[in-house]
């Protein structure tokens, strides 16, 4: 593609500067809108959150969002189930039930245990367990 106009002493063309001092100024404008739409979002799936009666004693149940959601510490330890009626939750939906319902100086992780020990009885859930073993960070 040619430009018009002629070439100024710098090296660029008319309009030029005007644009690239203007961009990062626009980075800034999507970065600030994307960030608003993404806490309006997160917002508006905190106040979607219903308790409902747990079917396991010692443990809360609730509705986030379209997720459901069971919670309670067994053997000591933070256990965290989230489903989905139609599919499996999304990163963000696991995300946001971990620092809503567990605390957050805990660390959570997602096991997947050999394949004898492996129980599927929802097909779209996925289970965080606390751990009290050093995580990848620790590692020395």
């Amino acid at each position: 593609m040619l430009r018009q106009g002629k070439k100024q002493g710098n090296d660029s063309y008319p309009g030029e500067r005007a644009l690239s001092s203007v961009l990062p100024i626009m980075g800034i404008f999507f970065t600030l809108l994307f960030f608003q739409i993404y806490e309006s979002e997160v917002l508006k799936t905190v106040l979607e959150i219903k308790e409902l009666p747990s079917p396991i004693p010692g443990s809360k149940a609730f509705m986030f969002g379209k997720c459901s959601v069971l919670v309670g510490k067994e053997r000591g330890r933070w256990h965290l189930s989230i489903a989905h009626p139609q599919r499996l939750p999304t990163w963000e939906e696991v995300r946001d039930a971990r620092y809503n319902f567990t605390p957050e100086n805990v660390t959570m992780v997602m096991i997947l245990p050999h394949p004898e020990q492996y129980v599927n009885i929802h097909p779209n859930c996925f289970h965080l367990w606390e751990t009290k073993d050093s995580v990848p960070g620790e590692w020395g």
